[in-house]
């Protein structure tokens, strides 16, 4: 299971992100800079992997790992819903509200279960320098809600709130030309 991942992961990122890149780059025959590629990027997904097994260590459960993960996959839901519902929606606004709320994923979940793995450190329990409403499972002052629903809910109410506020300043900062299609 753990080289059919790996090596799914490794050609997806190959052929989606670095092989554009060394298309707009390089011509010619580029069998041997592909395969380089995904070997490089094989190696650097096992070394993610190991290093993030041992970060985390026994301080989470498996199921606790899978739930982070899809709570990062739901930052691809605005989005979604923005494509389907919104016609008119900013390309840079969807990508900065994604951005936006994945950091705030990985502030809230990713960042304090890494943490737990190497002893709880005071910044996770008091937020960053002693400012207690910047805490990642408290954050704003919000305490109460478990850690996974409290990461959601402020990653995906701050992705909304940045794709809709960078859509509707970058729509309203500029008048559409006719013939333009919307989002450009």
């Amino acid at each position: 299971m753990v080289v059919m991942a790996t090596l799914t992961l490794g050609i997806m990122v190959g052929n989606h992100w670095l092989t554009p890149l060394l298309l707009a780059r390089a011509g010619g025959d580029l069998r041997n800079r592909v395969l380089w590629q995904r070997r490089a990027v094989i190696v650097a997904v096992l070394a993610a992997a190991y290093l993030y097994s041992r970060f985390i260590g026994a301080s989470e459960a498996l199921a606790d790992v899978g739930a982070i993960a899809f709570a990062a996959l739901a930052q691809l839901a605005p989005a979604v819903l923005a494509a389907l519902y919104w016609p008119r929606a900013s390309r840079r606004g969807v990508l900065a509200g994604m951005a936006a709320g994945s950091a705030l994923w990985a502030y809230t979940l990713l960042l304090p279960a890494l943490a737990l793995g190497v002893g709880v450190p005071q910044w996770l329990v008091a937020g960053p320098f002693g400012i207690g409403f910047l805490a990642p499972h408290a954050l704003f002052g919000t305490g109460g809600l478990d850690p996974l629903t409290h990461g959601v809910v402020w990653s995906l109410a701050v992705n909304i709130a940045g794709a809709a506020g960078v859509g509707i300043a970058q729509r309203s900062g500029r008048r559409a030309q006719p013939g333009t299609p919307p989002g450009r």
